[in-house]
């Protein structure tokens, strides 16, 4: 039986992040392009389900207000730049 740690550590986080069109073996020009393309919100409200945190936790760690992350889940607006580059990070930190 996997420890929690050993199962954190088999799932790469950017590649649900993505939806697998990046992953933690990729470039950094590969991520840094994906990160100015935009992080779609349902793959961020993926990894936030998959990382088993509240909106409130995760919209602190991408750093944004909880309205405001609530408003890009209502409108499915993608993340701006600034905020896919912060989810990429936790995903990427997660995946370590």
């Amino acid at each position: 039986m996997y420890s929690f740690s050993e199962i954190h550590k088999k799932i790469d986080f950017i590649e649900i992040l993505t939806n697998r069109k990046i992953s933690e073996k990729s470039s950094y020009l590969e991520q840094i392009n994906f990160i100015h393309q935009s992080v779609n919100i349902k793959n961020a409200e993926r990894l936030r389900i998959e990382l088993g945190w509240g909106i409130r936790a995760f919209s602190s760690a991408i750093r944004t207000s909880n309205s405001s992350y609530v408003r890009y889940k209502k409108e499915l607006k993608p993340l701006n730049t600034t905020l896919s580059e912060n989810a990429f990070e936790l995903a990427k930190a997660w995946s370590l």
